[in-house]
């Protein structure tokens, strides 16, 4: 593993991958990467196929990766991008004070178990102090057109805009977008999607602006047209699994339905647009 200090001092790393991998294989415990912006490129388009395992730049993080933006772009088409992310696959140490910023030229589609910074954040990790921002929403698609029409069903589980799996601690956090899920059978797994993680409870201090939806295909006019519905049942912050690890955290929708899981204390909707001018809110929030 490394098990050095690398400071980028501030320098962009430009990387485009077309299959799985990543250039680090492990940062050790007590390592430190530090002080870098990653433009990162997903691009399934060019093979017309599926990515798996695609990692920004580190396979497994024990050790400390802070102070960095990732702009990651998801590249075009519809296309699935399964078990990947923009920074590492699993963080076991500790991810703080970033950004990631999904650019708006990508036509933002992912498969199953994909997040912005990790896949997943193990037992033991932490990811802190930071923000994603999504223009417009992440589309999540099972990769067939019409759901699950001809074929199996395909995942479509476990796509926050941070992480896809939780097992460790998030906390601090601001996430603004939106995430479209593709349902494809009568029970789905919407609930195991969410703005910040797809699973996972152990969040604290997050503030969320973004919706969750639920996107079916309907026949209009001998075509199925793509339609995206509102889904309130989990979210949009958190996923189905909320429990009471979960506290302090707060989101914003435009949805007149309020989402079902306003959990008091843990998962609360914001009712008065005052708290966006009133800066004790954000010191009991992202900036604690």
């Amino acid at each position: 593993p490394f098990q050095g200090t690398l400071d980028f001092q501030g320098h962009t790393l430009k990387m485009r991958r077309t299959a799985g991998g990543s250039p680090i294989t492990r940062v050790g415990n007590g390592a430190i990467i530090k002080n870098f912006v990653l433009d990162y490129t997903i691009d399934s388009y060019v093979n017309k196929s599926v990515i798996s395992w695609s990692r920004g730049l580190v396979y497994y993080n024990y050790g400390t990766i802070r102070d960095f933006i990732i702009n990651l772009n998801l590249g075009q088409g519809m296309y699935r991008k399964n078990y990947s992310s923009g920074l590492c696959e699993r963080n076991y140490g500790l991810v703080e004070n970033f950004v990631v910023n999904y650019q708006a030229v990508s036509s933002n589609y992912v498969g199953c178990y994909f997040g912005g910074i990790c896949y997943e954040n193990a037992s033991g990790g932490v990811i802190r102090n930071g923000y994603a921002y999504c223009p417009g929403v992440l589309n999540v698609t099972t990769g067939v057109f019409g759901g699950t029409e001809g074929s199996g069903a395909i995942s479509n589980a476990g796509v926050g805009l941070l992480t896809a799996v939780s097992n460790g601690k998030i906390e601090n956090v601001y996430v603004s977008g939106g995430l479209a899920v593709e349902d494809y059978a009568t029970n789905g797994s919407l609930g195991s999607n969410a703005l910040i993680t797809g699973s996972g409870s152990d969040v604290s201090n997050s503030f969320t602006i973004g919706e969750l939806y639920k996107v079916v295909w309907v026949e209009e006019g001998g075509r199925k047209i793509r339609q995206a519905q509102q889904y309130t049942t989990y979210g949009p912050a958190l996923p189905g699994n909320v429990g009471a690890s979960a506290q302090n955290n707060f989101y914003y929708t435009n949805f007149s339905v309020p989402y079902q899981k306003n959990l008091q204390g843990r998962h609360e909707q914001i009712t008065n647009v005052a708290l966006f001018q009133d800066p004790t809110f954000y010191d009991r929030t992202v900036n604690r």
